[in-house]
């Protein structure tokens, strides 16, 4: 039977004071090297970002604060950054709270639902302060974006 586990405690005083509530087939922690490993279907749900992987890693601060997550295998996120609505997938993805920036790598895709805005390519990272993208391609792949113009 599929075992869930809601890691509320340490992570609902981190992120906001918003509450995240993390399932996964199995857990792992080590207080020593700050980290926390769930693996087997993980889905995280914070506010109204999901983020679904086959691992996820959470590396903490001395303070018990999450500084990195690190999605492993078929990632898929609906995420909101900047008030937009995205829709990721990649086979890996980092997230640092405390930069506010985001990495999506291997055969990554963005779609920003709101404009239909489409990016692909082999690793995208975008800084939500700044709201810098970089995209990079993969050998003779290139990177792709596609979006619409509206014409008067």
């Amino acid at each position: 039977m599929k075992k869930y586990i809601t890691y509320i405690a340490i992570l609902a005083s981190c992120l906001f004071a918003a509450e995240v509530e993390i399932t996964s087939n199995k857990f792992f922690a080590d207080e020593k090297a700050q980290k926390a490993e769930f693996t087997g279907n993980v889905v995280i749900v914070k506010q109204k970002d999901i983020l679904k992987a086959d691992k996820v890693v959470i590396d903490f601060n001395s303070k018990n604060e999450p500084v990195k997550y690190t999605a492993i295998g078929n990632v898929d996120a609906d995420l909101i950054m900047n008030e937009k609505r995205y829709k990721a997938k990649g086979k890996n993805f980092t997230y640092e709270p405390n930069k506010s920036t985001y990495s999506l790598w291997g055969n990554a895709f963005i779609h920003e639902l709101d404009t239909d805005k489409k990016i692909y390519g082999e690793k995208i990272d975008i800084d939500q302060t700044t709201g810098i993208y970089r995209v990079n391609g993969r050998g003779n792949t290139p990177v792709k974006v596609i979006f619409k113009i509206e014409e008067k």
